[in-house]
């Protein structure tokens, strides 16, 4: 199968990416491979003709950006793209076009024989302005809801098949990662938000929800526990006394605190801790 190189140029202006892209591109070019310039991936607007243009590939394609790799397929997944085969790579992680020449997929698409010598070139463009929103793996998303129920932005809605899809993204309040931080199954990735490898979709990394942000999980989506096994409306941690699952927070029913048994810490104070938080993002700037 044919294979076409997809760059996506940086939207920074530090010329030594400007550089690498362009060197990338002419190299893969030498070698016999078809190569398309686009704009940053992750501010292409929704709307792009763009995502219709690259949706159109029937080659297999390997994708260099600024992206880490897996919310990068993410974003070219989401506009259905990669049907035919699809890899990314980090353009961060070369520290020159060569290196980047050389990883393992570029050089056996080089040698396959099914190119032409002397690939084309073409570059495809359109402004762009800065974008802030949740990228979705599908991979890992259940559907569970809990990101429509948390976000007051609307950025989240149901499809008519009920999967839980961000039908609105640019609602999405600028630098806010809130939704990324109370998935429970780290589905949710903000590539532009550095102080966070697992948010940000590092390689291997996960988001690890704390005791709060599970239990408000419970709270927001009566789901059941896999702790305590209740589902249904979940009570916060510590309201009603008494012993309580330490997951969900549910009371756990015939179990009664001993006197001297310091009480769970009240998670309801925890949550509205976090609401206040997204609160106060909501209302900056404004």
């Amino acid at each position: 199968m044919a294979t076409t190189i997809i760059i996506a140029r940086s939207s920074s202006d530090k010329p030594e990416r400007a550089s690498l892209e362009q060197e990338l591109a002419e190299l893969c070019v030498a070698r016999g491979l078809d190569v398309l310039l686009v704009p940053d991936l992750y501010h292409i607007a929704e709307n792009s003709e763009i995502w219709e243009e690259l949706a159109r590939l029937r080659d297999r394609a390997l994708v260099f950006s600024w992206m880490y790799p897996r919310p990068a397929e993410c974003v070219l997944r989401r506009h259905r793209i990669g049907d035919n085969g699809l890899q990314t790579f980090d353009l961060a992680s070369y520290e020159a076009a060569q290196e980047a020449l050389e990883a393992p997929h570029l050089s056996l698409a080089a040698s396959d024989g099914s190119q032409t010598p002397g690939g084309a070139l073409k570059e495809l463009q359109e402004p762009i302005s800065p974008r802030w929103y949740p990228v979705v793996d599908r991979s890992r998303c259940t559907d569970c809801q809990h990101c429509l129920q948390f976000c007051i932005f609307g950025v989240y809605e149901l499809d008519d098949a009920g999967r839980v899809v961000a039908t609105n993204p640019d609602n999405c309040k600028p630098g806010c990662p809130a939704c990324a931080r109370v998935c429970p199954n780290s589905a949710i990735m903000f590539p532009l938000f550095t102080d966070d490898d697992a948010i940000c979709g590092a390689p291997g990394k996960l988001v690890t929800l704390d005791a709060p942000a599970r239990r408000m999980y419970y709270v927001r989506t009566g789901k059941r526990c896999p702790e305590c096994g209740q589902e249904g409306e979940a009570t916060p941690a510590g309201s009603q006394g008494g012993k309580v699952c330490p997951e969900c927070g549910r009371q756990l029913p015939g179990r009664l605190e001993a006197p001297d048994e310091p009480r769970e810490s009240n998670a309801l104070d925890e949550i509205d801790a976090l609401i206040d938080e997204l609160d106060d993002i909501a209302g900056g700037g404004q």
